[in-house]
């Protein structure tokens, strides 16, 4: 397995005392019995994993006498046999340098692939030995042999340059001896050092379990958790909705969130047993992304940006631990949303249905809305696509980020406007106050043009009520943008908002229209003016009604009502202001022909 090394000289160790030959044995089988007792005595518990591979170059470097030595690693994942520290006296620097690819050849991969060990003294000119690490290195005598467990390969160890002479069979038998011993202690070492990366991994994950679970309990919300988990990682992080929208971020990490359409098709695309998405982010950096889920409802994700070549293992378990705990974090601030809109959607149940004005006006005081001047009520409704059913939890969770997002806007925009999901629908109310004309300034088709253009998933229609003066009106307002936003779905409009007062005669046929709908309907398109004749006591309207007769000619009203033709145009230039239409426009005049028939047969009628 791959490591990373720094690499130190090891220079011959001088004989220890008593390690002379015993006396009756051949000089090998002394060096045999020396040797398997000097590597024998290398303790691997508790010991560094470097410290141990040091020991081992030492002992051998003392044995053969040698210059100096090196373990190397077979990392299947790289396929190659990758130089562990500390080894050949090789600079830190040089250390990615000196690695072997299984297909590169080389005496290191015939060794590990053979088992057959290999011993040459003249390193730079022999065809199985890599050449430009021999020269590079200054390598002339090597003596390789493989490190074997149970028969199968882990990797290699060579010793390098033996100081008083050429490596000889006995150097090559001595070597092929220890090499079983050899090949336990390396794999024991390495094995210790996982453990104790486990352990320190486990640490992390328990001390990250604790500090959360602190912060969890004191309610700090997704906004801190993300940042201190930043802070863990040493990475910047994001946290995704359901649906892939990015809903807060590390303070290093607001540049990745420009990435949400990439973000939001990973999403939609997630298997049902994904755990952990690696997507390509550019030439440098890849997005390691963790699902956060209950069971099978999937409530976000995690995501952090790495470079390509970067060890994500670590990292993605502190996700992938923290991912609980966001969980955890994400129910309980759903479940307080949920009884929050659940207490919203019965205030607005109870005032649509409200019959006195001092109830209306406590229960929009409940909704948190300032008394004002005058009211709108406008109703967005949302139309989810084919992959997107109705009341499912992505749906809700759409839903939600819209409630969010248009709550965000409207802060800027109108920061008195009220956002409540109602009967699937988002219920939003405009207060007008002097200081805040919020609709007049346009504000909600600001807020709407804005959102429409950061939501794919699915459509929405926005209608638009009238302006009415007192909360308990604001039901008749609301029924206007429900009628709004119904024409709008039938007609297909691309606007942000549709107003009720633009419906003119439209309004009436978009539902079954009785006497009351009819008075409305006067009112909208004749109020202003009949106000302004109470106040200024004008008789503008009879004269409307003499403009109306004369097909919107001017001079003809102006003889009939017995005024002279600069007062007339005066007038009808007044009232197109006061009415908000254009008399040049067929469908404006006959909103207005209309209203003054049913006002005249109103009148008939009470008479």
């Amino acid at each position: 397995m791959a490591s990373r090394y720094a690499l130190t000289e090891m220079r011959p160790a001088s004989a220890a005392p008593g390690s002379e030959e015993p006396p009756g044995l051949e000089p090998l089988a002394a060096r045999k019995l020396r040797a398997l007792s000097e590597i024998g005595s290398i303790v691997v518990s508790g010991a560094d994993y470097e410290q141990v591979l040091a020991d081992v170059i030492e002992k051998i470097a003392g044995l053969l006498h040698a210059h100096g030595g090196g373990v190397m690693l077979y990392d299947a994942e790289a396929g190659a046999l990758v130089t562990q520290q500390p080894a050949f006296g090789l600079s830190p620097e040089l250390v990615n340098e000196y690695r072997v690819s299984l297909s590169d050849g080389g005496n290191a991969a015939s060794v590990f692939v053979t088992g057959e060990p290999y011993v040459t003294n003249d390193a730079r000119h022999d065809p199985r030995v890599i050449r430009r690490f021999a020269v590079r290195h200054a390598i002339t005598r090597l003596l390789t042999v493989p490190l074997r467990i149970e028969g199968q390969s882990i990797g290699v160890f060579h010793a390098i340059d033996k100081v008083d002479g050429d490596f000889d069979a006995d150097d090559l038998e001595l070597m092929t001896a220890i090499a079983p011993q050899l090949a336990v202690i390396v794999h024991s070492a390495m094995i210790m050092r996982q453990l104790r990366e486990h352990e320190r991994q486990l640490e992390r994950v328990l001390e990250l379990h604790d500090e959360f679970t602190d912060m969890l309990l004191r309610g700090e919300g997704a906004h801190p958790l993300l940042a201190r988990l930043s802070q863990l990682v040493d990475l910047p992080v994001l946290l995704l909705d359901a649906t892939g929208a990015v809903t807060a971020t590390s303070a290093e990490a607001d540049e990745l969130a420009g990435h949400e359409p990439l973000l939001r098709e990973a999403a939609d695309d997630w298997g049902e047993h994904d755990r952990v998405r690696t997507l390509r982010l550019d030439d440098a950096r890849s997005l390691v992304a963790v699902r956060v889920n209950v069971g099978a409802d999937t409530l976000g994700f995690l995501v952090a940006a790495h470079a390509h070549d970067a060890d994500t293992a670590e990292d993605v378990r502190v996700l992938e631990q923290a991912s609980v705990l966001f969980a955890l974090d994400i129910v309980r601030a759903r479940e307080l949303d949920a009884v929050r809109g659940r207490l919203e959607d019965d205030i607005v149940e109870h005032l649509l249905a409200a019959s006195a004005p001092e109830e209306a006006a406590s229960l929009l005081r409940r909704l948190h809305v300032p008394v004002a001047e005058r009211y709108r009520c406008a109703v967005l409704e949302l139309r989810p696509g084919e992959r997107l059913a109705a009341l499912s939890s992505q749906f809700q969770t759409l839903i939600a980020r819209l409630q969010r997002e248009l709550r965000a806007r409207l802060a800027q925009e109108a920061p008195h406007a009220v956002v409540v999901e109602h009967a699937h629908a988002l219920w939003i109310v405009l207060p007008e106050t002097p200081d805040d004309p919020a609709f007049r300034d346009d504000a909600l088709p600001r807020a709407i043009g804005g959102l429409r253009a950061g939501i794919a998933e699915a459509d929405f229609v926005v209608g638009v009520g009238t302006s009415v003066a007192e909360p308990l009106e604001l039901k008749r307002s609301s029924e206007e943008a429900g009628i709004a936003a119904a024409v709008a779905r039938r007609v297909g409009t691309r606007r942000p908002v549709l107003l009720y007062e633009e419906l003119g005669v439209y309004g009436l046929l978009a539902q079954p229209a009785g006497g009351e709908e009819m008075r409305r309907f006067v009112e909208t398109v004749l109020g202003p003016l009949a106000a302004y004749d109470t106040e200024h006591d004008s008789g503008w309207t009879e004269f409307l009604e003499t403009l109306v007769q004369t097909n919107f000619r001017v001079t003809n009203a102006a003889a009939l009502a017995g005024c002279h033709i600069n007062t007339a145009k005066y007038r009808v230039a007044r009232i197109e202001e006061l009415l908000g239409r254009d008399f040049q426009s067929a469908a404006d005049r006959f909103a207005i022909q209309l209203a003054l028939e049913i006002r005249t047969l109103g009148a008939i009628l009470d008479a």
